[in-house]
C-alpha cells in the first residue's frame, strides 16, 4: 500500500549566530556579569540599581540587546515546521494504527476528521474536535478509518464510514478553523470532501503536495488509468 502525501519533515534547526554578532553577545554578557558580580542578593541588586539610574538603564539595554541577539539567531521557519510535523503525528493514523477493514485499497492519507462537539454551545461558538485517522482509496472506493490504537489505547470515539459513490466525489482545500499547533506552524486549508448532500473535512500534512496526487486517484478511479501516449 502506498502513501499518496508523505508526512511533512521538520527543517534543521540552524545557529547563524556568528562571527560580529557572537562577539558583540560576548561582550553584552561580559558587560552584565561585571556589572552584577558585586551584588549578594536580590534585595542588594534591587537597592543598587536604585541609587544607580545611568547603570539600570544601561542593564536594561543590554538585557534587550541580548534577547533581540537571540531572536535573531532562532530559525523561526525551522521550528514553526517542528510544531506542524509534531502535530501531524499526534493528529494522524498510519495503516498500523488505523488498518483498512478489506482489501481492495491501494493508497492511504494520514488525516484527521473534523467532528463537531455534541454541545449545541460548543458548536455556536465555532469548537471542533479531531477524530485521528486514515483516508483509503482504491478499487473499494475511498474509506475513512478512525485510529483505534494511540498512546492511551483507547478504542476510537467515531465510526468509520465509506465515502462515495466515487463518481460523485469532489475533493477541494478550504479555509477551516485551526487548532493551536497550526496556527503557529502557519496552516490554513482543510481537505474538503463532497459526495452528493454529504461533506466531510479534513486536517491533512502537507495538503499542498496530497491534494494533486488525490485528484489523480480520484480521476483514475472514475474513469480508469490514464493511457499516455507513447
Amino acid at each position: 500500500m502506498k502513501p499518496i502525501a508523505p508526512r511533512a519533515v521538520p527543517a534543521p534547526v540552524t545557529s547563524p549566530l556568528r562571527g560580529v554578532r557572537r562577539i558583540a553577545l560576548e561582550l553584552l554578557l561580559l558587560t552584565m556579569i561585571a556589572v552584577l558580580a558585586p551584588a549578594r542578593s536580590w534585595e542588594v541588586l534591587a537597592s543598587f540599581m536604585r541609587q544607580h539610574p545611568l547603570i539600570r538603564a544601561e542593564i536594561i539595554a543590554v538585557v534587550l540587546t541580548t534577547m533581540a541577539l537571540w531572536v535573531r539567531r532562532v530559525d523561526i521557519r525551522g521550528f514553526r515546521n517542528r510544531i506542524g510535523a509534531a502535530a501531524d503525528h499526534r493528529l494522524t493514523g498510519t495503516p498500523a494504527t488505523a488498518p483498512a477493514p478489506a482489501s481492495g485499497y491501494t493508497h492511504y492519507l494520514p488525516c484527521a476528521l473534523y467532528v463537531a462537539p455534541a454541545d449545541e454551545r460548543k458548536r455556536n461558538r465555532g469548537e471542533f474536535g479531531l477524530a485521528p485517522g486514515v483516508l483509503y482509496t482504491g478499487p473499494a472506493g475511498l474509506r475513512f478509518e478512525p485510529r483505534r490504537i494511540d498512546h492511551t489505547g483507547r478504542p476510537a470515539a467515531i465510526p468509520s464510514f465509506a465515502i462515495g459513490p466515487v463518481r460523485e466525489v469532489t475533493a477541494t482545500a478550504v479555509r477551516a478553523t485551526r487548532c493551536v499547533a497550526d496556527a503557529i506552524a502557519g496552516r490554513h486549508l482543510a481537505l474538503h470532501l463532497r459526495w452528493g448532500s454529504q461533506t466531510a473535512l479534513f486536517r491533512v500534512p502537507a495538503l499542498s503536495e496530497a491534494l494533486p496526487r488525490l485528484h489523480a486517484r480520484l480521476e483514475e478511479l472514475k474513469y480508469g488509468p490514464l493511457i499516455r501516449p507513447t
